[in-house]
Parts: C-alpha cells; sequence; structure tokens
C-alpha cells in the first residue's frame, strides 16, 4: 500500500540564511520561500523550523544598543524573536 506524504518538515539552520555572512541574506530567503510555496502548491502543507532568531538580532545589533546583562548569543536570539 503506497502512503501519501501530506506533511513536510522543513529546517533551515542560520547557515541556510545568512550564506555565511553575518547578516540576513533576503534574495536566499527568497528563494527558499519560493521553493517552499511550490511545494506547498502540491497540498503538502509545510512545518518551518528555523534557528535563524541569533542571524536576526545580530542585524538589530547595528541599529540598537543592547542594555543589561545578557550574553551575545542569548541577547542576539532574543531580538531576533521579537524583531
Amino acid at each position: 500500500m503506497a502512503r501519501t506524504t501530506t506533511r513536510l518538515v522543513v529546517k533551515i539552520g542560520t547557515s541556510s540564511l545568512t550564506g555565511g555572512t553575518p547578516a540576513l541574506q533576503r534574495p536566499r530567503m527568497l528563494e527558499l520561500v519560493q521553493q517552499i510555496a511550490r511545494i506547498h502548491a502540491h497540498g503538502i502543507e509545510i512545518i518551518l523550523v528555523t534557528s535563524g532568531a541569533q542571524a536576526a538580532g545580530r542585524e538589530l545589533w547595528a541599529f540598537r544598543r543592547l542594555t543589561g546583562r545578557c550574553r551575545p548569543s542569548r541577547c542576539s536570539a532574543r531580538w531576533g524573536k521579537a524583531g
């Protein structure tokens, strides 16, 4: 009996979102979203998991100064999730 896939979990790491640079690469992100949208158009539910919160937080640091006590990796993740 053949089993039909209706749900797909996609994990995209920080390096895939940044291309190895300190900042998010929006053209790369757009390409990934377009690929996911094509899969979704075939009726497959997509669950996207990413570790890109730290990269998003690092980008915000260029515009804001952090206050308080927080390790850089945790602060950047918090800022990335809030941004």
